[in-house]
């Protein structure tokens, strides 16, 4: 017994080193980069305001398990008992992303994201050389977060919160000429900064309706900082057999050094029990790989 403990120890110590040595050499890169004036300005604009770090990570989703939300929600629930403990899975929520087949807004670093009642724009990269400074939506305020998605990396979003009553019945099936118009009436500065990226409308859509559900989760090591908003995430995509799951929680940056610490060690212990995922990539990646993988 001793001896078999000794060997797991030693599998998810393996699983930390190299997680910590993949993340230093990212973080090593990202300080020898020479910003431009645009990236100095957002550098300091993070730099001002309170940062949240954003932790996800990728559940393996076995394709044994099929792709119907509440079994596969149960038999990882057991699955991953000794490591997140789930509570209740909630009902689904829809979403649903803009963008051309080919990609358009993924090269510029933008995601255009719709739910029942938000409308999302954020900006996305690794590097701050590769963001732009959104325009808020009227007087609601810019987030400003550091999102750690396999890799470290900026998101800045603008985000914009409406009534059922004043939208279409069903937002995640909204036209590209639709988003923008309303986005026009709302967010005026922010949809004549988006308009250049958009300008190819006929081939902007939504290829699909995403089903969220989501638990609250808990960890049975507990970093000794506290985590807001730790939940598992399931996502499946009607229409294609393609489901995924993720673990994700928030903190604030002064405890930078344990949410580090706890994110390389919940890594190591899922690939040490094979239920970390391959592909760590966001959610919106996965979503349009989904949807547009499917046609090929």
């Amino acid at each position: 017994m001793i001896h078999t403990n000794n060997i797991k120890k030693n599998v998810i110590l393996r699983h930390a080193f190299f997680a910590i040595a993949t993340l230093a050499s990212m973080t090593s890169v990202q300080c020898q980069e020479s910003l431009s004036r645009t990236a100095k300005h957002l550098e300091n604009h993070f730099s001002a305001v309170q940062k949240t770090l954003e932790y996800h990570v990728m559940v393996n989703v076995q394709e044994t398990l099929g792709n119907d939300p509440q079994q596969v929600f149960f038999s990882m629930k057991a699955s991953l008992a000794p490591i997140v403990k789930l509570e209740q899975l909630s009902a689904p929520k829809a979403v649903a992303y803009l963008d051309s087949e080919a990609r358009v807004l993924g090269k510029a670093n933008l995601v255009l994201r719709i739910r029942p009642g938000q409308l999302t724009v954020k900006v996305r990269a690794a590097s701050l050389n590769n963001l732009i400074d959104l325009q808020p939506c009227n007087t609601r305020k810019n987030k400003y977060e550091r999102d750690y998605f396999g890799e470290p990396g900026y998101s800045i979003s603008a985000e914009h919160r409406f009534r059922k009553e004043e939208w279409l019945p069903e937002p995640t099936k909204a036209t590209a000429r639709e988003t923008m118009a309303f986005m026009t009436k709302h967010c005026t500065e922010l949809a004549k900064q988006l308009s250049p990226f958009l300008k190819p409308m006929g081939t902007l859509a939504a290829p699909g309706t995403a089903q969220m559900y989501d638990a609250h989760a808990s960890f049975t090591e507990q970093p000794p900082v506290k985590l807001n908003d730790p939940e598992f995430t399931l996502w499946a995509f009607p229409g294609t057999p393609a489901i995924l799951a993720e673990i994700s929680w928030k903190g604030d940056e002064k405890d930078k050094i344990a949410l580090e610490q706890h994110y390389l060690r919940l890594m190591a212990r899922l690939s040490a029990a094979g239920l970390l995922a391959k592909d760590q990539s966001p959610k919106t990646e996965q979503y349009f790989t989904a949807y547009f993988g499917t046609k090929k």
